[in-house]
């Protein structure tokens, strides 16, 4: 696995979400249940995927702040949707990402790498476009990944 800043361009893609404020304490269970949860909407209704799971942080998440954290499945075409799952849009456009495997996808150690994007983003004279987000190569907080393995991209859109 590459640790290098890589770029693409990505497609919009349609989602279905759940967004919660989460401390990070709470966050591993936001991650899980919610992606367990819009899993079984997918397999229950037969829509496509799209794409891999994502987290998007839309604040800062540790001990004193609680996000909130969107956690979605892109899809092909949207179920119809209830209660605290929601459809949204998973913006798309230029990216700067990094690979990360589980060992280095640990809190705090984790923020260094968004640091890294962060900083690749600036010193190319590029603005953030959007909030920055964890693509998860398997589904998030997989007890069965191998440590060592390919396990998520930290996504930062950017213009």
């Amino acid at each position: 696995m590459s640790h290098e800043i890589q770029t693409a361009k990505l497609p919009d893609r349609q989602m279905i979400t759940i967004t919660r404020h989460a401390y990070i304490g709470e966050l591993t269970d936001h991650l899980r249940d919610a992606y367990e949860r819009l899993a079984q909407i997918i397999a229950e209704t037969g829509v496509e995927r799209d794409g891999k799971p994502v987290a998007i942080y839309h604040g800062h998440v540790n001990e004193e702040n609680n996000g909130p954290v969107e956690v979605g499945i892109p899809v092909r075409t949207v179920p119809a949707v209830r209660g605290d799952v929601q459809s949204g849009m998973l913006s798309g456009g230029a990216v700067a990402y990094i690979e990360l495997t589980l060992r280095q996808a640990h809190f705090p150690e984790i923020l260094g790498y968004y640091d890294a994007v962060y900083k690749w983003i600036e010193d190319n004279g590029h603005q953030i476009a959007d909030s920055p987000r964890e693509v998860y190569m398997t589904k998030p907080m997989d007890k069965e990944a191998g440590m060592d393995k390919p396990f998520l991209e930290i996504v930062w859109p950017y213009k």
